[in-house]
């Protein structure tokens, strides 16, 4: 039971009651029985250890600087693919085009002189790993000498004798110092090349058509 009141002023200068702290001076309530002060009160106040020690300027930014949200890391795409270098087209050997001619007509066809001749000579053409000197028989049109350029793919001793075709009306042409004066006909590309033979042995000079 509150009896009454009075003001703490010094450690011997209390009340037995409850201390109650407010702004102006300590006043202690309860029973008329003497309370000795608190020595803080008495003596003044101490500070004590803070309860949230407070953060310094670099701890603080540290600090934010986590709570930031990160940026995801996005892995650079990896580069496109080269794309695959296209193979190259074999190219046919020079002078023979593999790919098809327009159309012609019988008139044009009616001028070329083709012809069976037989090879009386072969030999190689100096400085040339691939021209042969021929010397064909052609029958009634005499005796041409012809440079082919078919010595990769024949020795000149398997063509003597052999019976072959010729184109007899082209212009003479010089090659390596020397004229030439028909064309031997042969099929095939650079890997594989077969002069041109009939299957019987027809007279010589005789027109293919």
């Amino acid at each position: 039971m509150i009896t009454g009141s009075q003001v703490c002023d010094s450690p011997n200068d209390a009340a037995d009651g409850l201390l109650s702290i407010a702004p102006g001076p300590i006043t202690m309530v309860g029973t008329p029985a003497r309370w000795k002060c608190p020595p803080s009160v008495a003596n003044g106040t101490r500070p004590g250890a803070p309860l949230f020690p407070r953060f310094d300027k670099d701890q603080e930014a540290a600090i934010l600087a986590k709570l930031q949200p990160q940026a995801p890391v996005v892995a650079a795409p990896a580069p496109a693919p080269a794309p695959a270098a296209k193979p190259k087209a074999e190219q046919p050997a020079a002078g023979r085009d593999l790919a098809g001619k327009g159309e012609t007509n019988i008139d044009v066809f009616g001028q070329i002189d083709l012809r069976v001749g037989e090879v009386k000579l072969a030999e190689r053409v100096p400085k040339s790993d691939k021209l042969l000197r021929l010397e064909v028989d052609l029958g009634p049109l005499g005796v041409r000498q012809i440079l082919a350029g078919i010595g990769k793919h024949y020795e000149p001793d398997a063509l003597v004798g052999k019976r072959i075709a010729v184109l007899a009306n082209l212009p003479p042409r010089k090659m390596m110092g020397l004229m030439s004066q028909g064309m031997v006909l042969a099929a095939g590309d650079r890997d594989v090349l077969s002069v041109l033979s009939p299957q019987k042995d027809v007279p010589l000079g005789s027109t293919i058509a």
